[in-house]
């Protein structure tokens, strides 16, 4: 697939992982690319790319790309973010919000409020801001657009011990919804990918315990964790022009999780 020659594209959360896989699959369908992210400096579970901060991964694929540093859950420095996007390359037409955090794994009475804020910070505030701040630039230049979220597979079907993060996700599954449905007409498309757990490093803490290995093929049917690169491939495809009459889908990338779904341990 191609078809993003031309086209600028925001990602948040891009500095490692998910988002750097995204980056630069929208780069190598010809997407210039903001890396927007509190750091630029790439993570140590960087597998991919080692050594290589995002816009230097970019760069070598020939495409240009920005670091941007941002705080999701601040709308004002959002809607900066956005202003400097268009000055810098020109215009904005994808905004990916792939920023995200978990609180887990542990029964719902035993989280505090201040793990809940912390999730919705940056899962639901970050999302709402990324959105608006680029609908809000869609509608003003008279323009199509797109806005991708990553969502999760705890998201729309409940996930017991990770209520904090499930709860926030759940609320960014109805906004890609509701924004699909209200802009539509506009030629603004809105989708969410629904990843379920990925090797990251996010996930490096429980991966590679027993009880996870033990508990990973009673939940996915495929056997396996999802790559950073099987959700790259979904960001690719949904962008697209292959996917033009697609908007409001929530798209499990899931290996079959979610129609084989057993209580996530306890894992400790």
């Amino acid at each position: 697939m191609s078809g993003l020659e031309g086209q600028v594209a925001f990602v948040t959360g891009a500095n490692t992982g998910q988002g750097k896989a995204i980056a630069i699959a929208l780069a190598r369908q010809g997407a210039d690319v903001v890396v927007a992210d509190l750091q630029e400096t790439p993570g140590t579970e960087d597998w991919d790319t080692p050594g290589l901060t995002t816009v230097q991964a970019i760069e070598k694929e020939g495409r240009r790309a920005t670091f941007i540093k941002l705080d999701v859950g601040d709308e004002a420095a959002f809607d900066a973010a956005v202003e400097e996007t268009v000055a810098t390359l020109g215009r904005l037409d994808i905004m990916v919000n792939n920023a995200g955090v978990v609180r887990g794994a542990a029964r719902l009475h035993t989280f505090s409020a201040e793990d809940l804020d912390f999730c919705y910070h940056v899962n639901t505030r970050g999302a709402w801001n990324g959105t608006m701040a680029a609908i809000r630039h869609f509608l003003a230049n008279n323009k199509p657009g797109q806005v991708l979220h990553t969502v999760s597979t705890a998201g729309i079907n409940p996930y017991m011990n990770e209520g904090p993060y499930a709860m926030t996700k759940a609320a960014t599954a109805m906004l890609v919804r509701n924004a699909a449905a209200e802009y539509a007409a506009k030629g603004i498309r809105v989708n969410g990918i629904c990843p379920t757990f990925v090797r990251t490093g996010m996930t490096a803490s429980i991966a590679e315990l027993d009880t996870f290995k033990e508990f990973l093929p009673t939940f996915i049917p495929t056997g396996r964790m999802a790559e950073v690169s099987d959700i790259a491939n979904a960001a690719v495809f949904l962008t697209s022009p292959e996917s033009n009459f697609l908007t409001g889908i929530l798209l499990p990338v899931d290996g079959g999780e979610s129609v084989c779904r057993p209580e996530v341990p306890e894992l400790s």
